[in-house]
C-alpha cells in the first residue's frame, strides 16, 4: 500500500495544479497582452478539442443582424476554373512481331526485339 501511496499522491497534486492552472484561465480577465494572448490560446484550444466550453450562439435574428454588421465582409472565394489536361500520349509500340508460340508481341525499338524475329517485325504507322 506504501508504494501506491505515494504516486496517487503526486498524480492527485498534479491534477489539482492542472485545475487550478485550468480556473484560472477561465475566469481571471488580464490586462497585459502577452497573458492575453496566452489566455485567448488556451481558451480556443479547450473549446475546440475538448469541447467544454459551448460557444455563445446569437439568440435573436435581431444579435445575428447586428453581428454580420460589425463583422468585416469576407471576399467570397471565386471557383477555381480548371483548364482541360493536354491529352497524353502513350508511348506506343513501334514495332510488333510473331513469337514462337504465334502470339503477337510488341516492342518501342527493334532492339527490344529478339534476333530471330527482327527480320519478321513490322513498324506499326500512327
Amino acid at each position: 500500500m506504501k508504494r501506491l501511496a505515494r504516486p496517487l499522491l503526486w498524480t492527485l497534486l498534479f491534477l489539482l495544479i492542472l485545475v487550478g492552472i485550468d480556473q484560472f484561465f477561465m475566469r481571471v480577465p488580464t490586462r497585459q497582452p502577452a497573458l492575453n494572448v496566452v489566455r485567448e490560446f488556451y481558451l480556443d484550444l479547450r473549446t475546440r478539442m475538448l469541447h467544454l466550453v459551448p460557444r455563445q450562439k446569437p439568440t435573436s435574428v435581431e444579435a445575428v443582424i447586428e453581428q454580420a454588421e460589425q463583422a468585416p465582409a469576407k471576399p467570397r472565394p471565386q471557383p477555381a476554373v480548371k483548364k482541360p489536361a493536354p491529352p497524353v500520349v502513350a508511348n506506343e509500340p513501334s514495332y510488333f512481331y510473331a513469337d514462337d508460340q504465334g502470339e503477337l508481341r510488341f516492342a518501342d525499338s527493334l532492339d527490344e526485339i529478339p534476333v530471330r524475329f527482327r527480320k519478321e517485325a513490322q513498324r506499326l504507322e500512327k
